[in-house]
């Protein structure tokens, strides 16, 4: 279990590292509106922040951008699919970010499951002599490894521990520290996982009755009888 945990942390770094550099370009801290008001609303403002965001373009891919580039592409630019367009770097970016996001949340509550199953399993393979001390140490094996792949895991693939004492791991991502911008970042994310896993339990129960329904009605050939079956009785 503690070898699929690792696995899975290795996957949400790698996931992450790529989520995070696009953040590295675009910190959330910029004060955009506060930057659209050095530019008049005007024909004449517009161009000349285009002008800015122009010459803050490759500095804002190499990590050392103003914030020109990165403003003027949220406040004036819509999604496009041509690459000579001056934001389809930043549409792209966004998008991808965005991906990655739902898609680490997907795959947290997924891997949530599976470990579910293996724990109960492998307790089920150990055997107890009574139900209560079967199921005592199954909810303990799974909100420990659950807490550990939900909490742990997540806050760990999101930081910067260039500077920390396990700085050994080469993970270089954003947030140095639990701030207002992780809050509204990763924070989030943890809240959209556990949404999904408060639900979960319901619709895996609609999933069996579902499949349990289809199977029957295949073997009565969806018919009414109820004593009609394909199968040796």
């Amino acid at each position: 279990m503690a070898l699929f945990i690792f696995c899975a942390f290795i996957v949400f770094s790698v996931m992450k590292s790529s989520s995070g550099k696009n953040s590295l370009k675009y910190p959330p801290k910029t004060n955009c509106k506060a930057m659209a008001k050095l530019f008049p609303d005007t024909k004449a403002g517009l161009s000349d922040f285009e002008k800015f965001a122009t010459h803050d373009k490759q500095t804002t891919l190499a990590q050392m951008g103003s914030g020109y580039y990165q403003c003027f592409c949220t406040l004036h630019s819509k999604p496009t699919s041509n690459k000579k367009a001056l934001c389809y770097e930043f549409q792209t970016d966004k998008f991808s970010a965005k991906a990655l996001n739902a898609c680490v949340g997907i795959l947290v509550a997924i891997i949530n499951i599976v470990i579910r199953t293996v724990n109960i399993k492998l307790v089920d393979y150990i055997g107890f002599d009574t139900d209560s001390q079967r199921v005592s140490l199954v909810m303990v094996s799974v909100f420990v490894a659950q807490m550990v792949n939900t909490g742990v895991v997540s806050i760990l693939t999101n930081a910067n521990l260039d500077y920390s004492i396990i700085s050994f791991l080469p993970i270089s991502n954003q947030y140095t520290d639990i701030d207002r911008d992780w809050y509204l970042n990763i924070g989030v994310q943890i809240q959209k996982t556990m949404l999904i896993m408060a639900f979960m339990p319901y619709i895996e129960i609609m999933i069996s009755t579902t499949i349990k329904t289809i199977t029957r009605g295949l073997d009565r050939g969806f018919c009414k009888g109820k004593g009609i079956t394909k199968k040796t009785t």
